[in-house]
């Protein structure tokens, strides 16, 4: 364990949001981390294109790859819902059938155990596809 408590060096961390997105999302993060670009990338397990994600990342010490915990889905044409195939988040599925758009809308709706069951099962997916998680 680093300690940081009488260091004066500065750290900078850059982290590419959306892993999991689409392909060409998926193609930029992995160039951007072979060029030294970015230090980090945020997994969107409810995303169609997270397990291609994952594969590119896993085993790659290199890539640091954290959750980024997915309960709304407000990209402009793309829609995505719960990893979690249960009863039990329900009520995080907007009447079209997938994640609501607005966080206003989960803020409302969302019971405390729909919201444990999914983050708690976007991080095992991650785990189960590979990935070994460093940040949420």
């Amino acid at each position: 364990m680093l300690d940081y408590t009488n260091c004066n060096e500065r750290f900078l961390i850059v982290t590419a949001d959306d892993f999991g997105l689409c392909p060409s999302m998926n193609g930029a993060i992995m160039e951007l981390f072979r060029a030294g670009a970015i230090t980090s990338t945020m997994l969107m397990m409810p995303c169609s294109y997270a397990e291609q994600a994952a594969f590119a990342a896993s085993g790659r010490n290199e890539v640091n790859v954290g959750v980024h915990l997915t309960l709304t889905s407000s990209s402009s044409g793309k829609k995505w819902g719960p990893v979690i195939k249960a009863p039990v988040v329900r009520s995080l599925i907007a009447p079209d059938g997938y994640f609501y758009e607005r966080a206003a809308d989960v803020e409302l709706r969302a019971t405390e155990e729909a919201v444990r069951a999914e983050i708690r099962g976007q991080i095992e997916a991650a785990i189960r596809l590979g990935i070994n998680p460093t940040h949420l």
